[in-house]
């Protein structure tokens, strides 16, 4: 049987050169050249192989789950280059490389951020199973999901109660997480009590980094 950290090293690999050499097409090199920078500023991949494993684990194979995955590796990135922003974080650094406007300036962030997305669910459209997987990453996504988890962070200040908190993680982190494991499940033709099993252990991941963003944030780590 396949070790963790093999399989781990071997979807991610594989992913990886997908992402990079197939998403975020342009007909104008530079803006392709935007795109693609901070889809090759590396990171965990924690989404899309959280995807692929669900996938995997109800009988499918890595190549049903690959337009989900790569979907929400998109989406991801794209809330970080958002989130980077002047108007938002105000970061100038994300892994250790600087943020997409401190090169490319605030205005070409937007835009970068909002062409990921789009084409997020353009990637989707490729998929047999694309409404499905496209309502699932939208409720994930949206104002029930991780842009509402971001607008409460906005608007947080320093008496936020301990359940405040807790739900502000569950929207801007836990639902692109519960939702990975959602969309991986449908990829691999789950069946209603596989799909519950799986959102019930979508949850338990989302609980995990709900505790684990409050014990950073009092510490003074940076997620």
């Amino acid at each position: 049987m396949q070790d963790v950290e093999s399989w781990l090293d071997a979807r991610k690999r594989w992913f990886e050169a997908i992402l990079l050499t197939s998403c975020a097409d342009s007909v104008s090199p530079k803006f392709q050249q935007m795109c693609r920078y901070p889809l090759a500023a590396g990171g965990k991949r924690f989404r899309p192989l959280l995807c692929i494993a669900a996938c995997e684990s109800v009988g499918g194979t890595p190549e049903q789950a690959l337009h989900a995955a790569l979907a929400l590796e998109l989406v991801h990135t794209f809330s970080l280059v958002h989130d980077d922003l002047p108007s938002m974080d105000n970061d100038d650094y994300r892994r250790g490389k600087p943020t997409v406007h401190k090169i490319y300036g605030e205005a070409m962030g937007l835009l970068v951020g909002d062409a990921l997305l789009v084409e997020a669910f353009l990637v989707l459209g490729k998929s047999r199973l694309s409404s499905v997987l496209m309502m699932e990453l939208a409720e994930a996504t949206g104002a029930q999901g991780m842009i509402l988890g971001q607008y409460l962070d906005i608007n947080a200040d320093s008496s936020i109660s301990e359940e405040e908190l807790l739900f502000l993680h569950r929207k801007k982190t836990g639902a692109l997480i519960r939702g990975a494991v959602r969309m991986g499940g449908r990829c691999g033709g789950a069946s209603d009590s596989q799909m519950a099993m799986l959102s019930q252990f979508g949850d338990t991941c989302k609980q995990l980094n709900e505790k684990n963003k409050i014990i950073f944030e009092q510490i003074g780590i940076s997620t």
